[in-house]
């Protein structure tokens, strides 16, 4: 996760699959509709916004506000001996993965660019060198930084799902 938006999430738990899929289904709700306006949200009554079933989770936190980099949960619900685990992967949605990767295979090149005319001649002769170096140094933390913290607060909550059942209210 130090490098890419993304984690894996693997969470044992001695309750059985049926009672975390039961849990899980009841705090999360199923996306609105493409043409609900999105402006005017509601309070959130669900945890998580998304699909669960045993087979497949593809399920996100669910947020008053907007942040493009709030992980998405994709894994599924495997029986284990004990009980059942959690196995999913969390990363940002694939839109924003696409944008970000055009964004920097764009930059690249001119950052490399703007380097190599700081190495050699010891500065940049115009600004236009110092813009795609300055862009990288604010997309990327911002891309991590908008993502770490909702990772956290992902795993933390499936954490009191497999052990205690239900989050505590946030």
């Amino acid at each position: 996760m130090w490098l890419l938006p993304f984690a894996r999430v693997s969470l044992d738990s001695n309750r059985s699959s049926d009672e975390l899929l039961a849990t899980l289904q009841r705090l999360t709700r199923p996306p609105r509709p493409a043409g609900e306006l999105r402006f005017i949200r509601p309070k959130e009554t669900a945890t998580f916004v998304g699909q669960v079933s045993k087979e497949y989770l593809e399920f996100c936190r669910a947020l008053r506000h907007r942040n493009s980099f709030v992980p998405f949960v994709i894994g599924r619900i495997v029986d284990t001996p004990t009980g059942a685990r959690i196995e999913a992967v969390m990363r940002p949605h694939t839109i924003v993965l696409v944008f970000m990767s055009a964004l920097f295979a764009l930059l690249t090149p001119f950052a490399l660019l703007g380097i190599y005319q700081f190495i050699k001649l010891g500065a940049a002769s115009e600004i236009e060198a110092v813009i795609p170096i300055a862009m990288w140094a604010v997309l990327y933390p911002m891309c991590m930084i908008g993502f770490i913290p909702e990772a956290r607060k992902i795993r933390r909550l499936l954490d009191e799902i497999v052990t205690l059942g239900a989050p505590s209210p946030a």
